[in-house]
């Protein structure tokens, strides 16, 4: 099991419904070993994550693809820091 940092998102809102979003994080797992790395996740209308073991329905790839397109436009798509634990 790993613990997530999440660095970036984006949350198309609007913030009383459920939606989604794509994450930009830091995997922390055992032993002091951390992964960079993206995932799709559902938040509730209260904002709250939707915790569903890293499975997120996407309704269309045009959805999956304008989230995308946002992180590059944010400059998220730079290679990941090299982790001295690896």
């Amino acid at each position: 099991m790993a613990n997530i940092e999440i660095l970036n998102e984006i949350d198309p809102g609007p913030s009383n419904s459920w939606r989604l979003t794509f994450q930009r994080g830091i995997w922390h797992y055992g032993g002091g070993r951390s992964e960079e790395g993206y995932r799709f996740m559902y938040r509730r209308d209260d904002g709250s994550l939707q915790a569903a073991r890293g499975q997120a329905r996407i309704d269309t790839l045009d959805q999956a693809q304008a989230l995308i397109d946002e992180a590059r436009h944010l400059g998220w798509d730079k290679e990941p820091e090299e982790s001295d634990n690896d």
